[in-house]
């Protein structure tokens, strides 16, 4: 379920996910890294390669993410 609240004063828009709320910034990090990390092992065949560029995907989505949600509630 998301949540929006008015504007100005916007909340975070969550994803309820086993009765806890989850930013949904978060489940889109997860999901390009996972994303990420099925491409290049598919492509390159590199476990390390893959791991460590899902991670790097993930923490740039992440990061981008928290800032657009704490530029958004200011």
């Amino acid at each position: 379920m998301q949540h929006e609240g008015f504007a100005g004063n916007a909340a975070p828009k969550t994803l309820s996910i086993a009765g806890t709320e989850w930013p949904l910034f978060k489940l889109e990090a997860l999901a390009a890294g996972l994303l990420v990390l099925m491409l290049v092992f598919l492509v390159i065949q590199t476990p390390p390669v893959a791991v460590l560029s899902a991670a790097a995907a993930s923490a740039v989505v992440w990061i981008l993410g928290s800032y657009r949600q704490a530029s958004r509630s200011e």
